[in-house]
This record gives C-alpha cells, structure tokens and sequence, in this order.
C-alpha cells in the first residue's frame, strides 16, 4: 500500500481546500528560469506553474531600460501560464519578473540573467556529418 501514498498525495494536490485552509487551490510550485538562474538562453520562454489552474496571470518583465514587451499564453488546463517577449531577451541582461494572479496573497519576484545569442549556424545543420573537415 505504501507505493499509493506519493500518487495518492500527487492527486489531492490539484484539490479544492476544505473551508480552514488559508491557501487557495492555485498555489505556485515553479517558476524557470528559476530566481538567481544566469546564462539563460535568449529565446527562452518565462514559464509558471500552479497546483491547479489559475486565472487572472499578469507577467511584469523588466530590465534596466524598462518594461520587457511580449505576452502570455495559458498552457492546457491553466495550470501553467508561459509569457514569450516579443523577439528574443536581450542578450548578457538583468531581468526581473512580477508574477501575479488571481487568489495569489502577494506578487512573486524573481531574477535571471541572459546568456549570449547562440551564433547563428551553431546547430550544425550543414548536413557535413563526416569529420573529415571536407
């Protein structure tokens, strides 16, 4: 019986809570990139993700020059919410994010820092799969 207790604790976690309970159902379990995370690609998305589907998600991205443009998109069942800038993040930046959401107590902050651009090519689709250097 004991191999039912992690699904069995993975299937209430999407519950309603009962009447005592100070947490709604929606509560965030990850955010990515995660605060603190460095060399993040450019073409990276900001993705969230919640105990259950939520509404009312607002993504505030910003760098040292400002509010980032882009928009965000539900993902499935509203559980999870990614936001995509409109192009790529700006290479080697500081950005912050405010994550908020209907039923959520107080605003999430978090931070990461973008990488460089991959150069472009840098997938190898030459189609030259030999090393020969020919």
């Amino acid at each position: 019986m004991r191999g039912w207790a992690p699904l069995l604790a993975l299937a209430l976690a999407g519950c309603p809570p009962g009447d005592d309970d100070p947490v709604g159902p929606g509560e965030l379990v990850l955010v990515i990139p995660a605060d603190g995370t460095s060399d993040v690609p450019p073409t990276q998305d900001v993705t969230a993700e919640w105990t259950a589907p939520v509404l009312g998600v607002s993504f505030a991205v910003t760098d040292a020059d400002g509010p980032t443009p882009g928009s965000r998109q539900e993902v499935g069942d509203g559980s999870v919410w990614a936001w995509q800038p409109d192009g790529d993040f700006e290479p080697l930046t500081d950005y912050t994010v405010v994550l908020t959401w209907l039923g959520g107590s107080d605003p999430i902050t978090f931070a990461f820092t973008t990488g460089e651009l991959a150069p472009a090519g840098d997938d190898d689709d030459s189609g030259d799969d030999d090393d020969s250097g020919q």
